[in-house]
């Protein structure tokens, strides 16, 4: 008998494309590129949160920008530390603090080094 997700694996599917991208799972997914950011040297894909705004302090605007960054693939060992600089975008940003948990890849938790600590 099969489980409930073998059962329902095409509308989960279906469901889960819509979700992402606003496709179905009979699109050609060729066409879909996702996200990437560069890390020495290397493209790796992800998913994004960005928090874009600037502060007005003496001498003049500041930007505040936030990046929360997860990973989406296998990226080497030790893998990105803090203060490292990624680069988003054509944009590049610090690395304040790097997430991990058990089976997952690494979120990355950056700000616009113009912005300072």
């Amino acid at each position: 008998m099969p489980t409930p997700f073998d059962a329902h694996a095409d509308t989960l599917a279906d469901y889960l494309g819509w979700l992402t991208f606003g496709i179905s799972a009979t699109d050609d997914l060729s066409s879909i590129v996702a996200p990437v950011f560069t890390w020495q040297s290397n493209e790796y894909t992800c998913n994004f949160s960005l928090l874009q705004q600037r502060d007005l302090r003496e001498g003049g605007y500041t930007p505040v920008d936030d990046l929360v960054i997860e990973v989406l693939q296998p990226m080497p060992e030790p893998g990105p530390m803090s203060e490292q600089l990624i680069t988003f975008k054509g944009k590049d940003y610090r690395i304040r603090t790097v997430k991990t948990a058990a089976g997952k890849y690494p979120q990355l938790v950056c700000y616009d080094p113009a912005r300072g600590t």
